[in-house]
């Protein structure tokens, strides 16, 4: 402060703008997250270079403050001023929408946020290529353990024989599917985000028993998707976001975590050790996971319970954590569809069963998680590579 105070002096009434700028240097060494001292020296110093390492160094400062504490007004108040100083509307977007889905938010900054949403309305991912692994390693930290990795990829990336997954179970057949042919609209904004992921929609179905659902089915590296009628483009928050995190579970081979807790999962990749004769974890009873193992045995397909055993074997504790690999997978493919969806209000929400505030947020792990991510910097560049940044 004494420092803020001297550097005020030296500007007004003293008309010694070096020296103050020396002192704003001084302020932000001292407090590398001083949001008055990084704006009076953007605005005093005059090297380009040096300005824009200043400011760098800011950001980079208050994005370590918003994730240590992701449901704090003032780290988010500062990445918006960081936004200001960069002239990087996208910065300003994520700390914005972020603040108003913690109910955090003034007047003015709902007000902005609210403008920022409808410019992004209606806009659709434009990658110019697929997301690679090496684009996502950032973002998807910590990363899986590679041997669970493997296992887990290769049992619930049979998601559509684990949960029986087909069109007519959803009420949909050759009646109701679209033509290549024929324009679509909610086709075409699915099929953009899917590309965004490598993946291609070969069949796409209009209709069904539920005039609301957004459904994918994975099957022999195709996918299919099926809306109801009620569905239209362009894709409102909510919509685009349960279609987002369909793909990204896909993508990802996540699919069968997306209806159970992590608890459940782990139940489910340890009855599929069972199904096709490979060993438990130590301390896991096989009567606990009643008739899951006979039900797999007859839905997996052959070549997935052939690879299980081999796949048993090489994790690193036996199987040991299997729930904490399932929470971290289900966290990625939940920031997957963060990203696609470019929404975090609409994110949080099937999360926390109401409007997102900070209490609700704060009490939950995997809310947390996802304002951590919508506010870092992988976020920021693969909203970029995405086309969705403004």
């Amino acid at each position: 402060d004494a420092l803020m105070r001297a550097g005020k002096l030296l500007i007004q009434p003293l008309q010694k703008p070096v020296e103050a700028e020396q002192m704003f240097e001084r302020a932000l060494a001292v407090r590398p997250g001083h949001a008055e001292a990084a704006r009076e020296l953007a605005a005093l110093c005059q090297d380009v270079e040096k300005r824009a390492t200043m400011i760098a160094r800011f950001e980079t400062e208050v994005r370590a403050e918003c994730a240590a504490k992701p449901t704090e007004a003032e780290p988010l108040r500062k990445l918006a001023l960081a936004a200001e100083l960069k002239a990087q509307p996208d910065i300003a977007f994520t700390a914005l929408t972020a603040l108003t889905a913690l109910d955090l938010a003034n007047q003015g900054e709902r007000e902005a946020a609210d403008a920022a949403m409808r410019r992004m309305f209606g806009t659709r991912v434009t990658a110019k290529s697929p997301l690679s692994e090496g684009d996502l390693s950032d973002l998807l930290v910590p990363a899986l353990d590679a041997k669970y990795a493997a296992l887990l990829r290769t049992v619930l990336g049979a998601s559509a024989d684990i949960d029986q997954l087909e069109p007519s179970r959803y009420g949909v057949g050759r009646g109701q599917k679209v033509s290549p042919r024929e324009s679509n609209q909610v086709r075409e904004e699915v099929s953009a985000m899917a590309a965004a992921l490598g993946l291609q929609l070969t069949e796409f179905y209009v209709g069904g028993n539920e005039p609301n659902r957004l459904a994918a089915i994975a099957k022999d590296g195709e996918c299919a998707f099926v809306v109801g009628v009620g569905v239209t483009a362009p894709l409102g928050n909510a919509r685009r976001h349960q279609a987002a995190l369909q793909l990204a579970s896909i993508a990802l081979s996540t699919q069968p975590l997306l209806t159970r807790s992590p608890v459940q999962a782990a139940r489910l990749l340890q009855a599929a050790l069972v199904a096709a004769e490979a060993p438990l974890p130590a301390g896991v009873d096989r009567q606990e996971l009643g008739d899951q193992p006979r039900t797999l045995s007859k839905a997996l397909p052959r070549k997935v319970r052939k690879a299980i055993p081999d796949l048993a074997r090489a994790l690193p504790d036996g199987g040991a954590k299997l729930e904490r690999q399932c929470r971290t997978a289900l966290r990625h493919t939940q920031r997957l569809a963060l990203l696609l969806s470019g929404d975090l209000q609409a994110s949080l929400d099937p999360l926390l069963g109401a409007a997102p505030a900070r209490q609700a947020v704060a009490d939950s792990d995997d809310a947390l998680d996802l304002v951590r991510a919508w506010t870092s910097a992988p976020m920021l560049m693969l909203r970029k590579k995405l086309g969705l940044s403004r």
